[in-house]
């Protein structure tokens, strides 16, 4: 994973050993991980104004999780604007100053990042109403007769049934003991 004409070769050394990476290994032979610490040195050895990353921390462990948290806030003094997606509610926490909440494509809201709670992030993309169902709620709603609870079998998930054999009057007639 060489990486051959950056404009700042000190900067890309510092980034390749802070991540821990081995530059004259194959990209092939990486594990995941390892493979996204290459996209984030790539993404950062330029020192470039604005930065667009998608789930920048997949595959990384706590330690490389923590160092690239530690690498964004030092970005953000430096006076960069990064754009971050992720569903990991802590990362937007702890590196980003607002949220933007999209769901199904849309822009949901918007909220300070400071005031992220989980229930609070919940409710930015669900809606209200998602966070009072209960566990209860389903089996209660088929109790009172409510249709939209309906009883989920393996049929109803898409699952192929075995087909009766004739004479059989019951599956329990089957099997045996």
């Amino acid at each position: 994973a060489g990486m051959r004409g950056t404009a700042l070769p000190c900067r890309a050394n510092a980034l390749i050993d802070y991540f821990e990476l081995d530059p004259s290994a194959k990209l092939r032979a990486m594990s995941k991980g390892t493979r996204q610490k290459v996209g984030i040195v790539a993404a950062f050895m330029h020192e470039p104004a604005v930065l667009l990353l998608d789930e920048p921390t997949s595959g990384l462990d706590l330690l490389m999780q923590r160092r690239f948290v530690e690498l964004v806030r030092a970005e953000k003094r430096r006076g960069a604007t990064i754009l971050l997606s992720s569903h990991v509610l802590g990362e937007v926490e702890g590196t980003c100053d607002r949220a933007l909440f999209v769901r199904s494509g849309r822009l949901t809201s918007e909220a300070c990042a400071a005031d992220l709670t989980l229930d609070a992030t919940l409710e930015h993309l669900y809606g209200a109403e998602a966070l009072r169902r209960r566990w209860g709620d389903a089996a209660e709603g088929r109790a009172a007769g409510n249709r939209s609870a309906r009883r989920l079998t393996p049929s109803t998930w898409g699952v192929p049934q075995p087909r009766r054999r004739e004479g059989v009057s019951d599956e329990r007639d089957v099997v045996q003991a």
